[in-house]
């Protein structure tokens, strides 16, 4: 088989400087041609329309074939790398691994960074064709992060690989979660989920109210060997109490009026193999405590009515906004219950004190919104400056509606200061600041808004104006006066 110089007439590795695709598709058919190959010309023409990177080199490492994808990848016109060996390559940019180490073993991995800034995979490989050897080389991109975070992996392949393998290669954003790991904090927190998520062991979320203790907890499951069973979450504060027993442990035909014929199984049942997740734990009321202890030390249940246990197969994950420890010392929370639900306690803090977190949450936010809304809304700077230095009352909830309301009122594509509740404004100058500080009216008006603003996020509006003491009807006069808005009507 002729070399591919040979049969195309170069010489050096500028010969073929600013000749187009049909001269590159002519010295291609051309070397086919005469080395009796030419019945593959449509099959490598299928090699344009592949994403990733494909060279084919003869015997002597000089590259014959290179797909529009290799163009993207290296940042050289194609019709400079034909025609060259790996020696030429020192003048045109990395490209291939040496011939030689291909052949001390019949594939060889490599990872290289061209001039695009992109850092690549190449695998090549040694094949005969008609009795002549040939190499192939397929390059693979490693490192565009966001492109692969947002668009090529899906939650499955995350599964797959595992968070823990992501955070040794500093992989620190997992936005189709809305997890984001920037702060210190929150990257210790993934640490112990990423040594516990392939564990039964009990764990205890503790946090603010809006700080995600649910969304932490359902990716423990989706991380364990537990992620295609069932995952349910039961609030222990939304379900009657006067329910909440027969919800859990399910009953037996008969055990009370009103029981259907065949009975019930409750939830704890319906999760058999998979995780419980009790948010609210604290609220559960204290007879249904023990009954609880016994799930999480024998693994077992038994039903309303029912004279035989029920074995179970369940991880349980508990989450609280409350001081469990105190409420032990209310009497209201068994002892030997907390110390069994705190084998694994796990505290989310507050978003205003992992301020690193909030501009990567808020944009992650942004391009959701955007997406469902169908706009191409952008933070100005000044915007930025705020969501960094407001406190947030209501974490990560509180931005999360912020947002979505921001994407829907801003009337041009950047959102300004002005589109911003005043609660959030307050860091866009110091100017600002000085008024506030200055104007008692305005110091009042701000400490009002803050409490309302904590309490519908925490308890919705409804609730929210039974907890502070006042009408519906006057705290949602408040929050139109205020420009608060969150939490549900």
């Amino acid at each position: 088989m002729e070399g591919f110089k040979e049969v195309c007439g170069l010489t050096d590795c500028n010969a073929r400087d600013g000749r187009s695709d049909i001269e590159y598709e002519k010295l291609l058919y051309q070397y086919l041609d005469q080395n009796n190959i030419s019945h593959i010309k449509d099959l490598l023409q299928i090699f344009d329309y592949s994403y990733d990177g494909i060279a084919l080199s003869d015997k002597n490492g000089v590259v014959f074939y290179v797909n529009q994808a290799v163009e993207r990848i290296t940042g050289v016109d194609r019709t400079k790398i034909m025609g060259k060996s790996p020696h030429d390559f020192k003048k045109v940019g990395p490209f291939l691994r040496a011939v030689k180490e291909t052949e001390k073993s019949n594939i060889v991995h490599s990872v290289q960074q061209f001039k695009t800034g992109h850092i690549y995979l190449i695998t090549t490989l040694p094949f005969i064709f008609k009795g002549e050897p040939l190499y192939f080389s397929n390059y693979r991109e490693i490192n565009d992060l966001n492109y692969i975070q947002g668009s090529l992996l899906s939650k499955l392949e995350k599964k797959k690989y595992g968070y823990r393998e992501q955070f040794q290669h500093n992989i620190n954003v997992f936005a189709d979660d809305e997890i984001i790991i920037k702060s210190p904090q929150m990257i210790n927190i993934m640490r112990i989920v990423g040594k516990i998520c392939n564990t039964d062991v009990t764990v205890n979320i503790t946090g603010e109210s809006g700080v995600g203790k649910d969304v932490l907890a359902r990716l423990i499951h989706d991380l364990s060997d537990r992620k295609d069973q069932p995952f349910m979450e039961i609030n222990c504060s939304l379900i009657p109490e006067h329910l909440l027993e027969s919800e859990l442990f399910g009953y037996t035909e008969g055990s009370f009026t009103g029981a259907k014929k065949a009975g019930k199984p409750g939830l704890f049942e319906l999760a058999n193999g998979g995780t419980v997740f009790l948010d609210e734990i604290g609220d559960i009321p204290y007879n249904l405590q023990v009954k609880l202890l016994k799930v999480l030390q024998d693994q077992e249940i038994m039903r309303i009515g029912g004279t035989s246990p029920v074995k179970l197969d369940l991880r349980i994950i508990c989450a609280t906004n409350q001081d469990l420890e105190q409420r032990i010392r209310d009497g209201r929370f068994r002892e030997d219950l907390f110390f069994r639900i705190n084998t694994m306690p796990i505290y989310i803090p507050p978003l205003r004190e992992r301020q690193e977190d909030i501009l990567h949450l808020a944009n992650l936010f942004l391009q959701k919104f955007n997406k469902q809304y169908g706009t191409r809304h952008v933070f100005s700077s000044e915007v930025c400056d705020c969501l960094e230095t407001y406190h947030w009352p209501g974490n990560i909830r509180e931005l999360k509606s912020l947002i979505e309301r921001l994407v829907l009122i801003a009337d041009g594509p950047k959102i300004t200061v002005n589109d911003l509740p005043v609660a959030a404004q307050k860091g866009q100058g110091s100017q600002v600041q000085q008024q506030n500080m200055t104007n008692l009216k305005d110091m009042l008006d701000q400490y009002e808004m803050d409490i309302i603003a904590k309490a519908v996020n925490e308890y919705g509006a409804r609730k929210a104006a039974d907890m502070l003491g006042i009408d519906y009807s006057t705290l949602k006069r408040k929050r139109q006066k205020l420009k608060v808005s969150n939490g549900n009507e």
